[in-house]
This record gives C-alpha cells, structure tokens and sequence, in this order.
C-alpha cells in the first residue's frame, strides 16, 4: 500500500467531516463535539485457519468526535500491540443511539480502521468493528463508555510471513469522552 492511499483516506476524512460541519447551521450547540479516548482488550476467536481461542492484544485510540443531527461521527488514531508486533490505524466510527433513559444511553457503534502493522516491512491492515455500548453520562460534558461487538481485521501482504493474515475477534473497550 502507498503512503499516498493514506493520505488520501486521510483527506477524505477530512473533507467528510468539514463537508457535515458546512451543512449545519452557523450556531454551535452544547455538546456537539468531543474528545474520546479508549482502552480495548482484544479477544480472538477465529482466524482464516478456523476457529480458534488466542489473546489478541491491547489498544489505545483517541479521536475527535462530532455529532450532527443526533448521530456521533468519530475519527482518530488508534495503537494496538498483538502477539507478532503493533498496529497503527486511522479510524472513523459512527455511534447510533439506540435507547435513551435518564443518565444511560444504549448505541450500535461501528468503526471502519485504515492502518499499518509495523513490521519488518509496514503492511496494509485494515478493519471493521460493530456492536453494542452502553454510555452513561458523569456530568454536563463527561461521559463513560463501555462496548463490545464483533472486529474483523485483515493484512493481506501479510501472507508473505505467515498463513495467518485474517482475525476475528471480540473487543471490550472503555471509553472516556469529553464533550463541549
């Protein structure tokens, strides 16, 4: 994969998000744009060699959040360490809110990841995510999250070292979110 097929996804992000913020009105509303930042544990449970039990790793992502007409944008960068070395990603999520009781909020959340693994030579990665969070809010700007779901993650130059190049895991991820 080129650096330029990055930067492009990069800018396209970009351009997304810019494109939503000249949709909305000129007024900024409370709330409508935030910090989060997330620990996952990963844990697998297939691969492309079949069903199979193995401890993918630890992440750390922060990203910028964006909320236009009650739907959460997210975009930002990701880290993870798994068994064989480390990832970088540039993610873009929507979370959707399902149910919504006093503090509590219910939402599908799903990310679509554009990453590198950094090894001996960087190879493409790529991933999506989807499932259920639960969102409970601290405060007028502070909220606790906690998700799981269902992660599909593939490096396909990967196959040059290993048989391996396709997970199927399941997440748990804690997330703190500012917003103003």
């Amino acid at each position: 994969m080129s650096y330029q097929f990055i930067i492009n996804f990069i800018f396209i992000c970009l351009l997304s998000s810019f494109s939503l913020v000249a949709q909305e009105e000129l007024k900024i509303l409370s709330n409508t744009q935030g910090i989060h930042i997330s620990i996952d544990k990963f844990q697998g449970i297939a691969t492309n060699q079949g069903g199979q039990s193995f401890n993918g790793g630890t992440g750390l992502s922060i990203e910028y959040e964006r909320i236009f007409k009650k739907v959460n944008h997210r975009f930002g960068l990701g880290f993870r360490t798994i068994n064989w070395g480390n990832q970088v990603s540039f993610n873009y999520g929507i979370d959707l809110k399902l149910h919504q009781a006093h503090r509590w909020n219910v939402v599908l959340h799903t990310d679509a990841l554009l990453g590198i693994a950094l090894y001996r030579k960087p190879l493409p990665t790529y991933g999506l995510h989807i499932g259920p969070a639960i969102q409970y809010q601290l405060g007028k700007k502070a909220w606790l999250k906690l998700g799981t779901g269902i992660r599909f993650t593939t490096s396909p130059a990967y196959k040059k070292y290993s048989q391996v190049n396709q997970l199927w895991e399941v997440p748990i991820t804690l997330t703190y979110a500012w917003r103003w």
